[in-house]
């Protein structure tokens, strides 16, 4: 009898209790799961504006360098890579012609090599941008990515009167050098800020223009990788000079968007 009356005073959880306690449990894991959940969404879209941003800031400093440099040469270089009895085209700028992505920027300067002599001391090298369509593998199997290019660099010397692209190792051919590009687009701006359309070439009505270029424009859109909004709906990206270059898309993407203006200071002494 004894035993029995010390058994009761032992303490214990009833089942009423344990389940409550595994209640408030779940509670708690999932809202820690939640806060997780949006933390963690938040710092994806932070990173993929950070991996955007810095895209565009490589590319830019890249292209804008060689802009830049558009129609350098050193003194008493006479060198031409074309028949017509003037410099090459420092810059050449060909609008796509569906209005959609992307137009090609053709960019010529010269160079100095002291170890040779006479005009083989002069070279003359060719800066070549342009957008491709960009691919993903799905299924084992490469397929385009709607709406999407990545632009691709070609860099090529003269020799022998003809560009090549591999003579010696800086030369290369189609190197990707920026990826998920939605736009890109070029403008050719003169001394008083007046758009020059068409681009100037030595085949169209502004072929006295090509020197004219004071300044070009450059409007550049990436696109996030993955799904940036929680909701799909239309989003428009307005193009800075022809309306039929607005970037109309419903999706969950994110589009950034800049718009940049260099200065072409090497064609001030053809002006």
């Amino acid at each position: 009898m004894k035993n029995i009356k010390n058994n009761k005073n032992i303490k214990g959880i009833t089942l009423i209790e344990i389940l409550i306690s595994i209640v408030i449990s779940t509670l708690m894991m999932a809202a820690m799961f939640t806060s997780y959940n949006v933390v963690n969404g938040s710092y994806s879209q932070i990173i993929d504006k950070a991996n955007i941003s810095n895209s565009s800031r490589v590319f830019v400093e890249m292209i804008t360098k060689e802009i830049r440099m558009a129609g350098f040469k050193y003194f008493d270089d006479n060198k031409l890579t074309n028949t017509n009895n003037i410099f090459d085209i420092p810059i050449e700028i060909q609008k796509d012609p569906a209005n959609t992505c992307c137009d090609k920027l053709i960019i010529i300067y010269g160079d100095f090599d002291e170890k040779k002599i006479g005009d083989e001391k002069f070279i003359r090298y060719k800066i070549t941008y342009e957008g491709q369509q960009q691919q993903e593998i799905k299924n084992g199997l490469k397929v385009n990515i709607v709406g999407i290019y990545e632009i691709i660099k070609t860099k090529e010397k003269w020799v022998n009167d003809q560009w090549v692209e591999g003579d010696d190792d800086e030369l290369y051919s189609k190197e990707v050098v920026a990826s998920y590009v939605s736009d890109i687009e070029f403008t050719a701006i003169d001394k008083l800020g007046i758009r020059i359309t068409p681009p100037p070439s030595y085949t169209n009505v502004n072929k006295d223009k090509i020197y004219s270029i004071y300044n070009v424009e450059m409007f550049l859109t990436f696109r996030s990788k993955k799904d940036f909004f929680r909701d799909s709906k239309k989003r428009t990206i307005s193009s800075t000079h022809d309306e039929l270059r607005d970037q109309k898309n419903t999706d969950k993407f994110l589009r950034d968007s800049m718009t940049i203006t260099t200065f072409t200071r090497n064609l001030e002494v053809y002006r």
